[in-house]
């Protein structure tokens, strides 16, 4: 599989995860957001919650310890307590970093990460 047709499918896949959350009333804060530590798929908030949403592709199936490594998940804690940092106007938000699973066009599993 070439470079350009895995970032393509990753897209979708953000894209699918985006339009997922907002059929369920989310409001989309950022997309692919990045910091010194790393970038953060989607950012999204609902009624006082804020969810760091890693999106993961796959075209079939998978094992979920393949899916993220420990390492990537404290990045994408660092990132998101980054962008806490600079919009103190979500203080106040229950937070969640969470990994969404696609495989296909099809959400397999979406869990917590901490």
């Amino acid at each position: 599989m070439f470079k350009t047709n895995s970032h393509h499918y990753g897209l979708e896949a953000e894209e699918i995860a985006r339009q997922h959350f907002i059929k369920k009333g989310f409001q989309v804060l950022a997309r692919r957001y990045k910091t010194p530590y790393g970038e953060l798929d989607l950012i999204l908030e609902k009624n006082l919650n804020l969810i760091f949403l890693e999106v993961k592709a796959r075209r079939r199936a998978y094992s979920l310890e393949s899916i993220i490594s420990n390492k990537q998940i404290a990045r994408n804690l660092a990132a998101s307590e980054y962008f806490l940092a600079e919009n103190p106007c979500y203080s106040n938000h229950s937070c969640s970093l969470e990994l969404l699973v696609i495989a296909g066009k099809k959400i397999v599993e979406q869990r917590g990460l901490l």
